[in-house]
């Protein structure tokens, strides 16, 4: 049903454009640059203001509690990239608080491979890739604070009253990343609109514009991190 609708979309698109046309994104090949290029430059939001960006970043990723987790594996430089989903505890302002076990391999990717990680959350056609720093701390008073029930079923309960998967068994851990750069995309039209732009961009050689792509980094997330505003 959904390619019926999309070639329909395309004919009435090309039937509306019949008359040839130069299209107005037209570019000689010696202007077609990373800055130039429409398919690049149209994707960037230069309008929205930072703190709506941010804001609009927070719902985004509390909708979606759900990530992937990347961390760095393979000494001595961490060589290859391994990629888990895991639940988000908590989210504090743009820093990300996780729970997992001490004994796990991301912790010892992160302690003692590279504490750069990665988050990643998908929604659809929609993203999120937050890029930053890891801090892994066993016994963290704040693991009291995010802990849920739900978190003892990957630990089990070993029955020797010390490692029970409670907030309180040794094994607990808190990660916590750090971001120092944050890239998203979201819809900036509903799924008919944007089947209906990308129909006409094919018929017409221009550029779909569905949605946005944005940035937050350097002074705007310090000021997120710190509540001095945006």
């Amino acid at each position: 049903m959904r390619r019926a609708v999309s070639q329909k979309n395309v004919l009435a698109a090309r039937q509306l454009h019949a008359t040839p046309a130069i299209s107005a994104e037209a570019l000689k090949r010696s202007e077609v640059t990373a800055k130039t290029d429409p398919s690049v430059a149209k994707q960037y939001d230069t309008e929205t203001p930072v703190s709506t960006q941010i804001d609009e970043f927070y719902s985004f990723a509390d909708a979606n509690r759900l990530c992937m987790l990347a961390t760095q594996r393979g000494l001595p430089n961490g060589s290859n990239t391994v990629t888990r989903a895991m639940a988000v505890s908590k989210r504090e302002g743009p820093d990300f608080y996780f729970l997992c076990n001490r004994h796990s391999q991301k912790v010892e990717d992160i302690t003692k491979t590279s504490s750069r990680v990665n988050v990643t959350f998908v929604d659809g056609s929609q993203w999120a890739s937050i890029s930053g720093v890891a801090e892994c701390t066993p016994g963290h008073q704040k693991i009291a604070e995010i802990y849920s029930p739900i978190v003892s079923a990957w630990f089990g309960d070993l029955g020797d009253g010390v490692h029970s998967g409670g907030a309180d068994d040794p094994r607990m851990c808190l990660v916590k990343v750090i971001p120092d750069h944050i890239a998203y995309y979201v819809n900036t039209k509903g799924k008919v609109a944007r089947m209906a732009d990308m129909a006409t961009a094919v018929a017409t050689g221009k550029v779909a514009q569905t949605g946005v792509l944005r940035e937050i980094k350097g002074s705007a997330l310090e000021g997120a991190r710190s509540g001095r505003g945006y």
